[in-house]
């Protein structure tokens, strides 16, 4: 900036134009008791000027200039003529001359030019980040903020996507500050607090964003109040417990779980349909079958690096994972999910990320409809895909009949067995068009790379087999004596045993 003059003619067409303006905005801002001196050092007045750019007539834009004058306020209304004589206290009151010529003595008071920028506002972040407004007008819950979290917090503020309520149950701590968008001063602060206080730093002028300091799955008004309004719940818990909980709720939005694997090489998106068909704990039974049969999923969930201890307590562990792999995957997470929430069908995808080149690759698992039945205590849940591997097993061994180890995730907080996957049938085991009994050869190896390639979240959970043509999937008595036995072989480890029997055209469950 430098201190300029304007000249005579300037001042006059400049006086012309907003010198009545500036006189009734000066007059109106001397308070009604009287304006009490003051040292006039260091004081300033900024001078805003909105001038219209017309074409053909109409407005085409506003500019703003604006222009420092370097007096008080008093001297300014003193040159304006717009004071009255100091009273006995030392106060001047406003005054002005009926019919009489507006001041000039103004004109000499010398101006700096200064360049004005408007406050970023949401509708401009998402104008010059080609996001589409009416897109962008929902209420989403975020539920945990850690790493992954708040790099995704941050980027949906920055951008103006969606009305968030930030939940977590956490506060930052020191070691968090190498991947959390945190800082130090933030340290013992709950971190939907800190995400809060940055979106109020980034945009000063929006309204602020939600922050709970509990788990979603806390009995709360709040959280209940903020489910009810949101259209959408993203969890990066980084927990099994908050999907798998929320899936058997009827009364919240659709659900999307967005995690990174270990290593930090791969991301995973597992999001219901808009009807809440397919539950997001159904998806991860899917994703789990696709871990297992799948290429990719012979390194998927490697943990790479290990653990770090980073506290006093034996649970106070960090999975050590750059920066650099939380904002590579949260840009992609961030942009997939925009897309697929305009859409209604339920996804599953993974991006893998190549170490060496930077090449990520994306699979896009297809999904299957799901079946919810009924067993004692128990909800079992398969999926259509799964029910079609059985059938096509059992046709493949016709006339005899089939079956093998069925492997799957148990659920005890919510009472609640994901069938995964099948075994196909030992080759030590006995088969006929009226009997099956299952062999042992290879069980093990192949129930041990369950454990390695799902982090042994798969487990063994049952049996399967199929009757021959012309049966029901009813149990027979021999099915009712093998479920005995590996209900009493099973509980001994405190788990409950699966049964599953596939016919020509019916899948019976039994858990004991």
């Amino acid at each position: 900036m430098r201190e300029i003059l304007i000249s005579e003619s300037a001042w006059e067409e400049m006086t012309c134009l907003f010198a009545p303006s500036l006189t009734d905005a000066v007059y109106e801002a001397i308070p009604s008791d009287g304006l009490r001196p003051t040292s006039g050092k260091g004081e300033g007045l900024l001078i805003l000027l909105w001038i219209p750019r017309l074409r053909n007539g109409e407005t085409e834009r506003t500019d703003v200039m604006g222009y420092v004058v370097q007096n008080s306020f008093g001297e300014l209304a003193t040159a304006l003529d717009m004071l009255a004589p100091k009273n006995e206290r030392g106060v001047q009151h406003r005054a002005r001359l009926l019919g009489g010529p507006i001041s000039t003595k103004w004109r000499q008071l010398p101006l700096l030019p200064v360049e004005i920028r408007s406050a970023m506002k949401a509708t401009h972040a998402r104008d010059i980040s080609a996001v589409d407004s009416d897109s962008a007008a929902f209420r989403g819950i975020l539920a945990g903020v850690g790493a992954l979290g708040s790099t995704l917090a941050d980027i949906w503020i920055r951008m103006g996507w969606g009305t968030w309520t930030f939940i977590d149950p956490d506060r930052l701590l020191p070691h968090n500050l190498s991947r959390h968008i945190g800082f130090d001063c933030h340290i013992g602060v709950s971190k939907p607090h800190i995400i809060q206080h940055i979106a109020e730093s980034i945009y000063p002028h929006e309204p602020l964003p939600q922050a709970i300091h509990k788990s979603i799955l806390d009995d709360d008004d709040d959280i209940a109040k903020a489910v009810n309004e949101a259209d959408l719940v993203v969890d990066v818990s980084t927990t099994f417990e908050v999907p798998r909980t929320l899936a058997l709720k009827d009364d919240i939005p659709r659900i999307v779980s967005l995690f990174l694997t270990p290593s930090g090489q791969s991301s995973v998106m597992l999001m219901e349909d808009v009807d809440r068909q397919c539950r997001i704990d159904a998806i991860e039974g899917q994703y789990y079958r696709a871990i297992l049969s799948s290429e990719w999923g012979s390194t998927h969930l490697q943990h790479n690096y290990g653990d770090r201890w980073v506290g006093g307590g034996c649970r106070d562990i960090s999975v050590r994972m750059s920066s650099e792999c939380i904002h590579v995957h949260a840009g992609i997470l961030s942009r997939q999910l925009r897309q697929t929430a305009l859409k209604g069908d339920a996804r599953l995808c993974i991006w893998v990320s190549d170490e060496i080149s930077g090449a990520v690759d994306a699979h896009e698992i297809e999904l299957h409809s799901v079946v919810s039945i009924i067993s004692g205590e128990w909800v079992v849940k398969y999926d259509q895909g799964l029910a079609q591997k059985l059938q096509h097993t059992r046709l493949q061994a016709l006339p005899n009949e089939t079956g093998g180890a069925i492997v799957g995730i148990t659920d005890f907080k919510n009472k609640t067995i994901i069938l995964v996957d099948v075994f196909p049938e030992p080759i030590d085991s006995k088969s006929s068009p009226a009997s099956f009994v299952r062999g042992e050869t290879g069980q093990q190896e192949a129930l041990e790379r369950v454990h390695q390639l799902t982090a042994r979240v798969v487990d063994y959970v049952g049996e399967w087999h199929s009757h021959p043509q012309g049966f029901s999937a009813k149990a027979s008595n021999e099915d009712d004596n093998l479920i005995k036995k590996l209900h009493q072989k099973m509980r001994v480890e405190g788990l409950p045993a699966v049964m599953l029997i596939v016919a020509e055209n019916d899948i019976n469950i039994v858990v004991r």
